[in-house]
């Protein structure tokens, strides 16, 4: 992570011999990193290697730095910027110092012929020899370097301000895109329009091509990354996800990934053979996991940043200063609380290991459990507040070669029972398999209430598996046939119902009471992307699911979604329904747990009466509501 504008970046570029990368802010400045810098830390920099700021020109006016673009052959790069110029800087520039430059080699205005509103973006030819920039003004501008002066204008058909801006390579067309809406390509020979790309919805912020010239790839406005065939010129791949219009957007170099930056704070990886989302870079602290006391008045989360954060709740909002601790020397990936709610135990995730009980009475460290492990996926305690029950991150080989764990035997351990009392192992399971030579991790635990049974989801599988509590052995499972793989699993107090959420976009309720493991009794339609997370109320009549940021709620009885919560930008990493059911609590992605009211409707309209949200109504309007009519015949 690299610290130290004061203002949004606007773009980010490698240099070309990968070890450095220069950044682009709206507080008018341009920083080159080193990025095996490791100061402060191993994973902060706030020392970069140079500082670039004209401070006689735009930086003093408050103008920003709006594109970045590195000139290919030389030790260059040019800046589009807010003052509505172009601006040439020389890499090694050392004036006044070696930490500073506020000197460009040139400034490119063209003389009055140049751009008359924000420059937005700029791109160089192969051979660096001309700058194409992108503004405000609806024009796109081809600059030769050198003389600083204007070659070609090429004014937006539809007279909308430009963003995007990219040539295709090997030949001499130029794709631009804009508030418009659609993608114009340009012969730069003629300077006249060869077609239009529609597909977006919104602003086309970003357009770049691949090495060979055969795909382009745009990030819009509304939210989509779409791949494009250059020849027929209609979209190959739609890209859905984004919970924000899209800053950035480029192929891998074998052009088998896109890589997208977005409004969202995410960069998300996409496998461009299948269109599925292949990772997720977050860029503030991920809530990882969340816990409800049994009372409903606390709340616990784990967070990205190594931190604990409890909060006390009172009329779903918080109360006092939330208590956070810092015990783990990486992400806090699961969390749970003990029965009787005094203790907290949280989990460290990859390469952290720990488990550590909490004592919220005193803030301190209770306990610190006296086997380390690579990692936890989640942390349930047993019914009896004897035993905790964890599932365990299976560490690969780049984790060994990297040094990060060292134990060869972590590897085999998919889930452990722990003695509370005596901070202990009690047994490990070492039996779960993704293949004859591998083993796998186990994401997702829920324990009947009598505490005999353990169900468990898997990293790889395709069923539940169903596991002795005392012994640890596997006595059945659960299949979830075409469906994909469990996500996460939600039981019933009574231990009747039974809920996975799946990567195959449906969830599943089973009826445990059912046979000996319980029968198969309801499976909601398909989604527009994997159940992230589920949570079901004590009755089992409404199930909590967590699609794409969004959370729906279900009424089995009616077999129908009846509300959706809409809030969290980001994924949805856990769900918990209070005890009495009229709360739901969510912890997303996004940095943020949020607190949802559940109530029915008769709930909802005696709380909007007594809080003056309506007047009364008259029989008239309780009709047209579908309201009860109270007094009316």
């Amino acid at each position: 992570r690299f610290i130290g504008h004061p203002g949004r970046l606007r773009e980010v570029a490698f240099l070309p011999d990968g070890k450095r990368v220069l950044t682009a802010a709206e507080d008018g400045s341009v920083r080159l990193w080193d990025i095996s810098c490791a100061a402060p830390s191993a994973t902060d920099c706030n020392t970069p290697t140079r500082v670039f700021t004209d401070t006689a020109g735009f930086a003093a006016k408050n103008f920003e730095v709006k594109g970045i673009a590195v000139r290919p052959g030389h030790n260059q790069f040019i800046t589009a910027n807010s003052d509505f110029t172009l601006k040439l800087w020389d890499i090694d520039c050392a004036t006044p110092s070696p930490q500073e430059c506020n000197s460009p080699a040139k400034v490119l205005t063209g003389n009055g012929k140049g751009h008359t509103q924000e420059a937005n973006l700029v791109t160089f030819s192969a051979d660096g020899k001309y700058a194409f920039s992108t503004s405000e003004d609806t024009n796109v501008i081809q600059w030769d370097v050198d003389t600083g002066e204007v070659v070609k204008k090429l004014p937006d058909p539809n007279g909308k301000e430009l963003r995007g801006v990219a040539l295709v390579p090997g030949t001499n067309y130029l794709l631009s895109g804009g508030a418009a809406g659609e993608i114009i390509e340009w012969d730069l020979t003629t300077g006249q329009v060869v077609d239009r790309l529609r597909g977006h919805k919104g602003t086309v912020y970003y357009v770049s091509v691949n090495s060979d010239g055969t795909r382009a790839i745009s990030g819009g406005g509304d939210n989509k990354v779409i791949v494009w065939d250059l020849e027929t010129h209609v979209p190959l791949t739609i890209l859905s996800g984004h919970g924000g219009y899209i800053r950035q957007a480029v192929f891998s170099k074998d052009s088998k990934h896109a890589l997208s930056g977005s409004a969202d704070k995410t960069i998300r990886l996409w496998d461009l053979t299948n269109g599925a989302e292949a990772a997720r870079l977050p860029s503030r602290d991920e809530v990882k996991d969340i816990a409800v006391s049994a009372d409903g008045k606390q709340i616990v989360s784990g967070v990205q940043n190594g931190s604990i954060n409890v909060w006390n709740i009172a009329n779903d909002q918080p109360t006092g200063n939330v208590q956070s601790f810092l015990w783990h020397e990486r992400d806090v990936s699961a969390v749970a609380f003990s029965t009787d709610g005094k203790f907290v135990f949280s989990g460290g995730g990859k390469a952290d290991g720990a488990l550590i009980m909490t004592n919220l009475a005193t803030g301190n460290i209770e306990k610190k459990f006296d086997f380390k492990v690579f990692g936890f996926n989640t942390i349930v305690a047993t019914p009896d507040g004897k035993r905790l029950i964890s599932g365990q991150i299976i560490p690969g080989g780049d984790d060994y070669s990297d040094k990060r764990v060292t134990d060869l035997s972590l590897k085999n351990i998919s889930m452990i029972a722990w003695d509370i009392a005596s901070g202990k192992k009690l047994y490990e399971v070492t039996d779960i398999m993704v293949d004859k030579a591998r083993h796998d991790s186990v994401n997702s635990i829920a324990i009947s209430p009598d505490g005999t049974r353990i169900y468990a989801s898997t990293g790889a599988g395709s069923k539940i598996l169903i596991y002795d509590t005392d012994a640890g052995t596997k006595l059945g499972e659960l299949d979830l046939k075409k469906d994909g793989k469990a996500t996460q699993l939600a039981i019933t107090p009574d231990g009747k119902f039974l809920v996975a959420g799946t990567t195959g976009t449906v969830f599943i309720v089973w009826d445990l009471s059912k046979g000996e493991f319980g029968e198969r009794i309801y499976t909601s339609l398909p989604q527009s992307a994997q159940v992230t997370s589920v949570a079901i109320t004590a009755n089992g009549r409404f199930v909590a699911a967590a699609v794409e940021g969004d959370i729906q709620l279900w009424d089995l009885q009616l077999q129908q979604k009846v509300r959706t919560f809409v809030g969290h930008s980001r994924g949805i990493n856990k769900m918990r329904f209070t005890n009495d059911d009229t709360r739901l609590v969510s912890g997303s992605a996004d940095g943020t747990t949020r607190v949802w009211r559940i109530e029915e409707l008769a709930d909802i309209i005696a709380w909007a009466k007594e809080n003056r949200q309506f007047p009364e109504l008259n029989c008239e309007q309780q009709k047209l509501y579908n309201l009860p009519g109270t007094g009316c015949k």
